[in-house]
């Protein structure tokens, strides 16, 4: 009974840690697909599509903290491409948020440690 205490305390900050971070993944790839309907549209910018995924994750922890990516026809968007874009340009833009921004490292007085790691979700579409 002694050494099942601290396993049972161990395993539920594993569970708890997993659901923060498949929370913080769904909120990411929300974002990423309201980023990427928003770069389909005519008219849309890079800072429309940026705007789009800060709107997707307002009220997360790490709000602000993201990194959007996005490209037209595989060139990096820098804030021109997009708003050139012909119809049927594939658009892909990418959410990265760093994992310890998302959840606690909890475990990492066991070395199991997500201090290194990120979450992407990655979303392509064609240009209407």
């Amino acid at each position: 009974m002694v050494l099942a205490l601290p396993i049972l305390f161990l395993i539920i900050i594993a569970i708890v840690e997993f659901g923060i971070m498949l929370i913080a993944s769904q909120g990411i790839a929300s974002a990423a697909a309201r980023g990427t309907r928003e770069a389909a549209l005519p008219g849309a910018t890079l800072a429309t599509v940026t705007a789009a995924v800060e709107d997707a994750l307002e009220g997360f922890s790490w709000e602000g903290n993201q990194e959007v990516v996005v490209y037209d026809n595989g060139t990096l968007d820098t804030g021109s491409e997009l708003a050139n874009a012909d119809t049927g340009d594939e658009i892909s833009v990418t959410v990265t948020v760093v994992a310890s921004e998302a959840a606690p490292d909890t475990l990492s007085f066991v070395n199991i440690s997500i201090a290194n790691t990120a979450l992407t979700t990655t979303y392509v579409t064609r240009r209407e």
